[in-house]
């Protein structure tokens, strides 16, 4: 049997980081809803592809989601800017080069490396 999910039942999950609907959870309510149709109304063969549809482009969004969710994504944004670094010897500021994603995302100013949290501020762009 399929329980009816509200609005707000749905939202309060989201919050709460239940909001990973995989393939298999969608190939069972698909399965069950297939089961449980009446044989003299069936599902409407667009709907089922809108369901399909929605499903996929949802997917998708939660990849997009996760790209721009990486650290890694804001870092990148670094380059071709001028920064201050603070590094042990002081400020540096020059042009970011570069990004490393390893372990700590990186950013290569003047051909050396520093860690990310080391840029202190980001300089307007003069052109």
């Amino acid at each position: 049997m399929i329980n009816a999910v509200s609005s707000e039942q749905t939202y309060a999950d989201v919050r709460n980081g239940h909001d990973r609907t995989d393939e298999v959870d969608f190939l069972r309510l698909l399965t069950s809803q297939l089961q449980h149709q009446d044989p003299l109304n069936p599902v409407d063969e667009r709907e089922f592809l809108t369901q399909m549809a929605q499903f996929s482009m949802v997917n998708d969004i939660r990849e997009l989601r996760d790209l721009l969710q990486d650290p890694g994504w804001d870092v990148a944004t670094l380059i071709g800017k001028e920064v201050t670094v603070q590094t042990q010897a002081g400020s540096l500021r020059g042009q970011v080069s570069s990004v490393l994603l390893k372990d700590t995302p990186q950013v290569v100013v003047d051909q050396e490396a520093y860690p990310a949290q080391s840029v202190v501020e980001v300089h307007k762009s003069h052109g």
